[in-house]
């Protein structure tokens, strides 16, 4: 009952490292790159900090040496690894703005070739989430939630995506490291508009939600055009815009067969979206006690 979690202070690794700790195992944590010399014989390793090339240049030669490592060092140990990877990987579209995205874009590239990797590693498990929500990462930069509370969304794109608990992701993992076999798990929770879900989240926080929704294609082509703009200036664009790829990229998700095999089952919305609420709201207010 040993674990290394690769990833601990994220956001999902961290949902994994409470969960895990929670049901017994010793948990040890690990950056996103020092790592090979902490697996342990016969134990877990989760990695939930696989590179994400979020932008329009990647240096994937490292991101594949990282993964290489990862596995020599989980294989020579006899270790199990569960490895978190993403639901784009999922989405098989002709569409052309789907190819578009996987041109432009090395994110999707890089995960597909580290899902391959993980794949032909032998004892090894895939996870593949749709868009986490939740409460642990309250005040993140990155969190659609702060986003919306804060109020910095002023459109959002019209499409109807699938989240899930990111705690749920972190139960899944726990029970996908007790299979004996390789593959790969899609872990779907609730389909909702992104624009419906912004409302909620503002409606349970009492401020105002996006003014509007805006088509997946022109909000795409305004990300990438601001992105390139920012490169120019040298400079580092904002989250929002940085992630418009992967929200366009979303898809409604059904529960797989894989998943209810797992007895993986999604907790109601209302509940992540409350949690998600309430730890905002108490992180804001230690902030604010504390400046």
């Amino acid at each position: 009952m040993r674990a290394l979690v690769i990833g601990a202070n994220g956001f999902i690794g961290g949902a994994i490292v409470r969960e895990l700790s929670a049901h017994g195992y010793t948990v040890r944590a690990a950056d996103r790159t020092q790592f090979a010399s902490q697996i342990a014989n016969g134990e877990l390793v989760v990695d939930a900090a696989g590179p994400a090339p979020l932008g329009l240049v990647a240096d994937e030669e490292a991101t594949y040496a990282r993964m290489r490592e990862l596995i020599d060092g989980v294989e020579r140990r006899g270790a199990t690894l569960v490895f978190v990877s993403s639901f784009t990987t999922l989405v098989q579209s002709e569409h052309f703005g789907a190819r578009w995205r996987r041109a432009v874009y090395p994110y999707f590239r890089v995960k597909e070739t580290m899902e391959r990797m993980v794949l032909d590693a032998g004892r090894s498990v895939v996870l593949n989430p749709s868009a986490c929500l939740g409460p642990d990462n309250p005040t993140s930069e990155k969190s659609f939630v702060h986003l919306v509370l804060e109020q910095r969304l002023p459109a959002v794109i019209d499409r109807t995506i699938n989240v899930i608990d990111v705690r749920d992701v972190a139960i899944a993992a726990r029970l996908a490291a007790r299979r004996e076999t390789a593959g790969r798990i899609p872990l779907a929770g609730h389909n909702v508009n992104v624009h419906e879900l912004a409302r909620r989240i503002a409606r349970l926080g009492g401020v105002a939600p996006p003014a509007f929704a805006v088509n997946a294609a022109l909000a795409q082509a305004a990300a990438f055009w601001s992105e390139t703009a920012f490169a120019l200036m040298g400079r580092v664009p904002p989250s929002a815009i940085r992630a418009t790829p992967l929200v366009a990229d979303g898809v409604p998700m059904n529960i797989s067969d894989e998943q209810r095999a797992l007895g993986a089952f999604p907790r109601p919305l209302d509940a992540t979206l409350r949690d998600a609420v309430r730890s905002h709201r108490f992180a804001r207010g230690l902030e604010r006690g504390l400046s």
